[in-house]
């Protein structure tokens, strides 16, 4: 399913008190992508049918193959390019939509129940949110300085509940 088949993550008559969406950055268009597989196999299998003119014909098949490869590597990320992670507080619940891939979930905590875990691996941060024994990962495509930036907000989120 498809985020734009998807329903918005708050209910239509209750605004969101909270709303963030956190998307991967992409600094590169689909468009902009082909013409540049494109361009690498036209220099590529250029360079192999030299070869192959001098005599060297197996060059062509690994310009065949280093294309495949490539083609690959675009592919995969081109299917993660539109992955994103949706926060909203909205009706008493935390609802976390998560985009991976072609696949969309959503997930419900409880703000009152749910806990944030911060994992601090070296430099790295690691954070997810816990409640009844459901695990779900967050901020996968922050940096690490803006996880922490973000497991202040959503501490704050989950405590304004918590104490209220």
């Amino acid at each position: 399913m498809t985020d734009e088949s998807r329903p918005d993550l708050a209910l239509p008559d209750e605004p969101a008190r909270f709303r963030l969406t956190i998307k991967r950055n992409c600094s590169i268009t689909p468009r902009q992508m082909l013409l540049l597989l494109g361009v690498t196999a036209a220099l590529s299998f250029g360079i192999g049918i030299g070869f192959a003119v001098f005599g060297a014909w197996v060059v062509l098949p690994f310009a065949g193959l280093e294309m495949l490869a490539l083609t690959a590597a675009f592919h995969c990320a081109g299917r993660h390019a539109g992955d994103y992670e949706k926060f909203a507080v909205t009706g008493g619940m935390l609802r976390v939509e998560i985009r991976d891939g072609g696949t969309v979930h959503a997930h419900e905590f409880n703000p009152h129940w749910a806990t944030l875990l911060v994992r601090a691996h070296g430099r790295d941060t690691r954070l997810a949110l816990r409640s009844h024994g459901h695990e779900l990962e967050v901020g996968r495509h922050l940096p690490a300085d803006a996880r922490r930036g973000l497991a202040e907000l959503l501490e704050t989120q989950l405590s304004s509940h918590q104490k209220g």
